[in-house]
């Protein structure tokens, strides 16, 4: 194996030790990101023992509301009372 851009020939005495140097290196970095990141199936444990503690439910289904008419300006001609009504008696 030839890697022309890092200029790496693993036919070499070298090449093979530089290569296998990246292996080291890349199984030293993910098992250090292996104790700092918890695995899935523990943090699924995590959420679901969470779940129950909380007593997390989803919200419960409702209708959707009917939508709300329109407000808007008076029709040109329509008249518009300016006295209270039967609300506005005391």
């Amino acid at each position: 194996l030839f890697l022309h851009q890092q200029g790496l020939d693993t036919s070499t005495t070298a090449g093979k030790a530089m290569l296998q140097m990246l292996g080291v290196f890349a199984e030293f970095e993910r098992g250090i990101i292996r104790e700092r990141v918890p695995t899935l199936g523990n943090t699924m444990k995590v959420l679901a023992s969470l779940a129950v503690q909380f007593a997390i439910k989803p919200r419960p289904w409702s209708k959707p509301t009917p939508p709300r008419p329109k407000l808007g300006r008076p029709k040109s001609g329509s008249q518009v009372s300016l006295q209270p009504g039967p609300a506005g008696k005391n």
